[in-house]
């Protein structure tokens, strides 16, 4: 589970460029917060077990975090 929050902050980062600070969590909980905001998640454990909810999509993902970016300045 943490290979895949792993996967998820290099993407944010690669593809976004915005550097990205990871912390493991328990139990395949997993959020992704930009300016204080939860924009992307997953409950883990027994809830996650229960309803049977999957991992986000890698482009669910950085669709979330892009929208929740604030916009480029245009360059001049």
């Amino acid at each position: 589970m943490q290979a895949r929050a792993a996967s998820y902050a290099a993407l944010i980062e690669e593809q976004l460029g915005q550097s990205v600070e990871f912390t493991p969590g328990r139990r395949g909980q997993f959020e992704v917060i930009v300016n204080g905001s939860i924009v992307a998640s997953r409950k883990g454990g027994l809830i996650a077990k229960l309803t049977k909810r999957p991992w986000p999509s890698e482009a669910e993902v950085l669709a979330a975090v892009r929208k929740a970016l604030p916009p480029s300045p245009p360059n001049s």
